[in-house]
């Protein structure tokens, strides 16, 4: 490695360990609050949390009478048990995990992994609409942030896979069958019984590496199907627990006066507004991008970006069929458009053979951005900045 390398790696290092502070600071300013306090209760008993006995009764009540996202919420509930210092650490432990599992699946090379790093950072806050309520706030943390790491996570063999198709697709990640059957299921399970809209995503772009798997080879790789099946169920868990139904009726009985036009026209607009506000920066950064590699440089997209870009899309659009799309929904969406994002910047500064230097110069910028924001939530909680 030569002088300029090292000192790029050691500038990079140092600011992703000012980041992993801010972060920390950032939650630890962050207080338990809204949600948070319901769900530090047994929710069958009111009383405080004390064992995980009471958080499987919580959440077996909650799948009956308040909705099916008992994968999130149960391990709210365990953090809020734990404390505030193991939510930190969790929180933060989730954040580096999401940070490289984009890495892994932008197929970053080795030597652009601090600088891009950076700007993964940055633009974690940059392409997100509401950044505290995602990242920091624990009841939208484990909603959003831990359950979009899982599906990467999970994802992660069968991008692996896909991006083999032109080899020996039929023995990637074959070698150990037994190991990969065991952990695929229950990370399928996990992956398909997030939230409403990401869950079924996650089992689509299984079933079209599946269908793309056997157009290829002829072949089907059996822990791809039992990987598909556990989020199948997952989101079927999810999506059709008996507490959806009654937070359903209790939403349709504040709207009765509304006509079933209308309620259409506030479910188109919902949507819009989630494609062209709330994910309106990712949006045009990935158009602009894409434009730059195919128009410019004429270069093709690899199909894991393709099929990202394809997952982002649904999962917006299946917001469509929810009563509401608060702007926190669109975090998922967003991680599915940051991960071409980043293989795309990465390709264009290689392909354009910009110096390092430059390209480091860019990554920092947008770490700067991205982070500026949250520096000021902390300064205001110091005290420091009255807005």
């Amino acid at each position: 490695m030569d002088t300029k390398n090292k000192k790029t790696n050691l500038i990079c290092g140092i600011l992703l360990a000012i980041t992993a502070v801010i972060f920390y600071l950032a939650n630890h300013y962050a207080e338990f609050e809204m949600d948070d306090l319901w769900y530090a209760t047994n929710l069958v008993t009111g009383e405080p949390l004390n064992s995980i006995k009471d958080v499987w009764q919580s959440q077996v009540w909650h799948f009956f009478n308040w909705g099916g996202r008992s994968i999130a919420h149960g391990q709210l509930q365990i953090l809020l048990m734990w404390g505030e210092t193991a939510a930190n650490i969790a929180n933060m432990l989730a954040l580096t995990a999401l940070i490289f599992l984009i890495l892994k699946h932008a197929n970053v090379v080795k030597t652009t992994l601090p600088q891009l790093s950076l700007a993964i950072a940055g633009f974690l806050i940059i392409f997100n609409i509401n950044w505290y309520q995602t990242l920091f706030w624990e009841s939208g943390a484990c909603n959003y942030l831990y359950m979009t790491t899982w599906i990467l996570l999970f994802m992660y063999p069968y991008m692996k896979s896909l991006q083999n198709i032109n080899g020996s697709l039929e023995n990637s990640h074959n070698n150990k069958p037994k190991l990969i059957e065991a952990w695929i299921l229950p990370l399928g399970l996990i992956a398909g019984w997030s939230n409403e809209n990401m869950g079924p995503t996650a089992f689509l772009a299984t079933l079209a590496i599946i269908i793309i798997t056997k157009k290829k080879t002829n072949k089907l790789i059996p822990w791809q199907i039992e990987g598909a099946i556990t989020s199948l169920i997952g989101s079927a868990l999810c999506i059709l627990a008996p507490g959806n139904s009654v937070r359903v009726v209790e939403a349709a009985s504040t709207d009765t006066s509304k006509s079933l036009l209308w309620r259409a026209f506030i479910r188109c607009y919902e949507t819009t507004n989630g494609l062209l506000y709330y994910l309106a920066i990712p949006l045009m950064t990935l158009g602009i991008l894409a434009f730059i590699y195919v128009a410019v440089l004429g270069k093709k997209i690899e199909l894991i970006q393709i099929l990202f870009i394809c997952m982002a899309i649904v999962s917006w659009g299946a917001m469509i069929l929810s009563p509401h799309y608060p702007d926190r929904a669109s975090f998922g969406s967003m991680i599915f458009m940051l991960t071409p994002v980043i293989y795309l910047l990465s390709r264009i500064l290689e392909e354009s053979k910009i110096k390092e230097v430059y390209s480091t110069l860019l990554c920092i910028l947008i770490w700067l951005i991205g982070i500026f924001r949250p520096i000021v939530y902390i300064c205001q909680q110091l005290g420091w900045i009255k807005l």
